[in-house]
């Protein structure tokens, strides 16, 4: 019965372990849309994509016009903006890196 105990906690110790040496490996993408006057826009369908994978991330804009896609994976993202009554907006791909705040 010990040695069963010793090898559950060994096994918890290294999958903490692992996880924990993880946790850093991500970067975030963050802006502000505003129009052309400068205005913030809120409720904005923001989508951060990566290019690699075409893995969505998407989020809407606050009430200030900011948004935040966190915990992605470093690689190669775009980020596009749409409102009904506005024209499209999206970005030329850029690289996103470990621990990395990308603002678009």
């Amino acid at each position: 019965m010990n040695r069963w105990k010793i090898s559950v906690a060994l096994i918890l110790l290294m999958v903490a372990g692992r996880s924990y040496g993880q946790a850093g490996a991500t970067g975030s993408v963050l802006g502000t849309v505003t129009d052309t006057s400068g205005a913030v826009v809120p409720g904005v369908r923001v989508t951060v994509t990566n290019v690699d994978t075409n893995v969505p991330f998407r989020t809407t804009t606050s009430s200030t016009g900011d948004y935040l896609a966190p915990v992605l994976n470093p690689g190669h993202y775009r980020v596009s903006a749409e409102l009904k009554g506005f024209q499209r907006s999206v970005t030329s791909p850029f690289t996103l890196t470990v621990d990395q705040k990308f603002r678009v």
